[in-house]
């Protein structure tokens, strides 16, 4: 795999959640913390978006919120004032993925032409101890701290596989 490629993805992902996540709410999430996925398993309470991509990198992205950080960014999508996680906020936790995967995949396609890497439409997802495994692929979970919770970032890409 190359490292550049997937290190240049995941810092326009993480650009893309910055930015879009403080258009959205008006606040500021804390410094990112990037750690090398150590289990097959990512777990997670809350609402979870979830898209794959192929191109010159194939993979997934989720992007998993604490309830109140869900209900943040359904409100400055919906312009509503949602108090429980419903079908609304479920689809808004799926578009803010649309829209911060969209810019990634832009930019990163912006910076590399030849690769072109396209998502699939996400999905999302919400309960208590959700999880998703990660067969055969190398990745990173992005977690990113603010007053009302946590937003985790979890990328993988497929590795490549030789012959």
């Amino acid at each position: 795999m190359d490292e550049k490629l997937y290190n240049r993805l995941l810092f326009h992902f993480v650009n893309s959640i910055i930015e879009t996540y403080k258009k959205l709410s008006g606040v500021t999430l804390s410094k990112p913390q990037v750690e090398p996925t150590s289990a097959e398993t990512f777990s997670f309470d809350g609402c979870v978006a979830m898209t794959s991509f192929k191109g010159g990198l194939s993979g997934r992205v989720g992007i998993a919120l604490d309830e109140p950080i869900a209900l943040k960014v359904s409100n400055g999508l919906t312009l509503e004032n949602q108090e429980k996680i419903n079908k609304d906020v479920l689809f808004s936790v799926s578009e803010f993925l649309n829209i911060v995967g969209g810019i990634a995949f832009s930019s990163f396609n912006n910076e590399f032409r030849e690769k072109r890497i396209l998502p699939a439409p996400p999905s999302a997802f919400y309960g208590k101890d959700l999880r998703f495994v990660n067969f055969k692929v190398k990745g990173f979970n992005v977690l990113f701290s603010e007053s009302d919770g946590t937003l985790r970032v979890n990328m993988v890409v497929v590795e490549e596989r030789n012959g």
